[in-house]
């Protein structure tokens, strides 16, 4: 230890700066090999004398780019104008299935097991303490429940509920709005959250429900803002990742969901009669390979709703680009514990609000519903189901509950100048942006409930 110590002295006393200098990249020579790079500060020193910028890594996929995949430091030596700095993909390869499934892909999980060798098993580990006091989701909440359709074309029907997921695929876009529409449009008291350019923020949250309390494959979209209580309103945000900390631990953002999007009819029921959510029958055209490529689709009505090419991000390879970013993040705020929670809980939650007069209860377009929502990234063995005596997790759950493979999440930031979204109709108003304020994010498998509203907030100046 001395010696190495010893070693690491020389390398950076006087004498060991007198070692011969080799010539650095001059300029922009390292971009004009790798799109978005730049030659590194210690280049006169270093073998690999270019870098990538902050928090990307080269990607490609030229066999040229093999060797350097997933760092962020390369040599000038390397062909031209085959690689460049991006975000990576999925280090394991292909997704354990396309959707729609294709040839002998699973159709639903369970899905495969991570490697205990792994970055995914690093982060599950962190969870170890939390199973120990933490009831699984369906142990808490069984399904054993139903409700009957109050008003609309389906009332008098039973059907069950709350709604729940006990396996999907999740995915979220965000980005900025202008500011001035979407104030005409959320519900007061709340208010749009702001960035520091002033501009508001939009999201649309989809996930593809392949085992859910209905035993139906429904797919879902919902349009939304992100906004806060003006008695707890926090400073305009620099980075997406605030919002992800303070959607889902810090509790200082809401999911304002302008419009819902669904394929199921029943559905959409379910959601307009006991959530409040404005939605409607919708056609998805999903289709993403086993390399991340999307392309989705919505039609409602006949109308196009969005158009979407993305390339998405899957797992720790990925995630693992932005450690410093959410480290810095998760302990913005004013609370400093929003990484801890992210990381050691078993199940996370936030909340939506959804829009006044939609939900048929007595005073209901003076009153916005807020929904509580738990969700959790662990895959199991066995999945509960309305079937009788299988309404419950099992008592092992979380013995038994792990990650799936190369998972839990993967996200990407910002958006990359191939991402295209294009919003149809009235949607064109608010100037939907995926610049340099934006974030993908993609989770394989996830189980979700939606907890009737726990709560209506009064729009102000409102008669009882």
């Amino acid at each position: 230890m001395i010696c190495i110590l010893l070693l690491c002295a020389l390398s950076l006393s006087p004498a060991g700066a007198l070692r011969k200098k080799k010539d650095a990249p001059e300029g922009d020579e390292c971009s004009q090999l790798v799109d978005g790079a730049a030659p590194r500060n210690s280049a006169w020193r270093r073998t690999d004398d270019c870098k990538c910028h902050e928090y990307s890594v080269i990607t490609g996929e030229d066999d040229a780019c093999i060797e350097y995949l997933g760092k962020r430091y390369f040599p000038s030596s390397i062909m031209a104008g085959v690689c460049k700095c991006g975000v990576l993909q999925s280090l394991g390869g292909k997704w354990p299935a396309a959707w729609p499934p294709e040839g002998d892909d699973q159709v639903q999980g369970p899905w495969p097991k991570r490697s205990s060798f792994s970055g995914t098993k690093v982060l599950e580990a962190f969870t170890n303490d939390d199973k120990e006091t933490r009831s699984p989701m369906f142990e808490q909440s069984p399904l054993i429940g139903s409700a009957t359709i109050p008003a609309g074309p389906m009332k008098g029907k039973i059907v069950p509920f709350p709604h729940s997921i006990q396996d999907a695929e999740g995915l979220g876009f965000i980005g900025t709005a202008d500011a001035e529409e979407v104030k005409k449009t959320v519900p007061s008291p709340f208010l749009p959250v702001l960035t520091v350019d002033g501009r508001a923020i939009w999201s649309t949250w989809k996930d593809v429900e392949r085992v859910n309390f209905f035993g139906k494959v429904c797919q879902r979209q919902w349009i939304a803002f992100y906004v806060t209580h003006p008695d707890r309103a926090p400073p305009p945000v620099e980075s997406p990742l605030q919002l992800v900390f303070g959607q889902f631990t810090g509790y200082l953002y809401y999911s304002y969901t302008e419009k819902m999007y669904d394929d199921c009819e029943e559905v959409v029921e379910i959601d307009r009669n006991f959530y409040g959510w404005d939605s409607v029958l919708a056609t998805h055209s999903y289709k993403r390979d086993t390399r991340g490529h999307l392309v989705w689709n919505v039609t409602s009505g006949g109308e196009r709703v969005m158009d979407l090419t993305v390339d998405m991000p899957y797992g720790f390879g990925p995630l693992s680009a932005y450690l410093p970013q959410l480290a810095r993040w998760g302990r913005f705020a004013g609370n400093p514990k929003q990484l801890h929670r992210f990381l050691h809980s078993r199940h996370l939650d936030f909340h939506w609000v959804s829009k006044p007069g939609v939900m048929p209860i007595h005073d209901s377009e003076n009153l916005s519903p807020v929904i509580h929502s738990p969700f959790g990234f662990f895959d199991n063995p066995r999945y509960p189901s309305r079937e009788a005596g299988n309404q419950w997790d099992s008592d092992d759950f979380f013995d038994s509950a792990f990650y799936d493979n190369d998972g839990p999440l993967g996200i990407k930031m910002p958006m990359e100048k191939t991402d295209t979204f294009t919003f149809h109709g009235d949607w064109k108003r608010f100037d939907f942006q995926t610049g340099d304020f934006s974030l993908a994010f993609y989770t394989h498998h996830f189980r979700m409930q939606w907890n009737s509203p726990w709560t209506f907030v009064r729009i102000p100046n409102k008669s009882s």
